[in-house]
């Protein structure tokens, strides 16, 4: 259900090079490891995915709502032992400055994901851990 949603509302960025403010960002899986990168914001507000999470109205940010730049959506796979294979949903925002105000973005985005999914709504298999992650690049 969270795939579908995410691959559906969001801008699905393919490869492993994301670009954000002119800056380039390389990420580099392990062999075990897999991951799609989801473009959550977009200054005009126009993706379907702020609509949708209740962030954006008649296609304009709401002021006030702030939100992340990316949600990962991150797999490590263990072939022996499928007990130790991880989900992680890793929300992160890209700041040169006002760090401050980027961990009010991230939490503010997990809490329109966690309105969005609530535990009952969600299979089991679609459970992840959720991560907030700051890359500072000044």
């Amino acid at each position: 259900m969270l795939i579908e949603f995410l691959t559906k509302y969001g801008q699905v960025l393919c490869g492993y090079h994301v670009k954000e403010n002119e800056r380039w960002m390389k990420i580099k899986p392990r062999d075990c490891e897999r991951f799609f990168v989801v473009k959550v914001d977009k200054k005009d507000g126009t993706y379907p995915l702020l609509k949708e999470l209740g962030l954006n109205k008649n296609g304009k940010p709401i002021k006030g709502q702030p939100r992340c730049d990316w949600v990962i959506v991150y797999y490590k796979i263990d072939e022996n032992n499928p007990n130790n294979n991880e989900r992680v949903l890793c929300f992160v925002e890209l700041k040169g400055t006002d760090t401050g105000y980027a961990k009010e973005q991230i939490k503010n985005t997990i809490a329109k994901f966690k309105n969005h999914f609530p535990k009952n709504r969600l299979d089991v298999k679609d459970n992840y851990t959720i991560r907030g992650v700051i890359i500072y690049m000044p």
